[in-house]
């Protein structure tokens, strides 16, 4: 909201400040991720066991550090098959022949948020302005609000929509 104040930013300035604001986070991102191990389960599953089994090792060394007694000996094995290479084809089988009720309730869930956002965000802005009267610099602070109430909705309805489809 600062940068596209127009009475702090020119109009000119404000907007492509912001948009490289978000090109910014997006390297900020890519430079943290450098930090991040990879996961055993990808290394195992790509022939790297020894990387996965060091990472393993490095996870649990810290756990064991941040504790300060010995973790529990681990009992139980997992084998990981060898993959096939994954495809478009194989991917659309999977979901259709396997997962029918789930897969339809994604493409439900997917289609119906991005169609009632887009008639939310789309004509407020008109309504605000032209029957309102609220000038067209201050819209942003009544769409801002909509948008925090996006991030509680996947948090709180995701496990009754994951309930809801293990049951089919």
């Amino acid at each position: 909201m600062v940068l596209l104040d127009p009475h702090l930013l020119g109009p000119d300035l404000g907007w492509r400040l912001a948009f490289g604001s978000g090109a910014v986070l997006g390297l900020v991102i890519l430079y943290l991720r450098r930090f991040l191990p990879e996961s055993p389960r990808w290394l195992m599953l790509h022939g790297q066991p020894g990387e996965a089994a060091r990472v393993v090792g490095e996870i649990e060394a810290r756990a064991h550090r941040q504790r300060a007694r010995a973790l529990p000996p681990v009992t139980a094995t997992l084998a990981l098959g060898a993959t096939h290479k994954v495809t478009l084809v194989s991917v659309a089988r999977t979901l259709l022949r396997l997962y029918p009720g789930r897969t339809t309730l994604g493409l439900v869930l997917m289609a119906s948020q991005p169609s009632s956002n887009n008639a939310i965000f789309f004509t407020y802005a008109l309504v605000l302005t032209r029957f309102y009267g609220v000038e067209a610099d201050r819209v942003g602070l009544y769409i801002l609000p909509l948008c925090h109430r996006q991030l509680p909705g996947p948090l709180l309805l995701g496990p009754l929509f994951d309930s809801i489809a293990a049951r089919r």
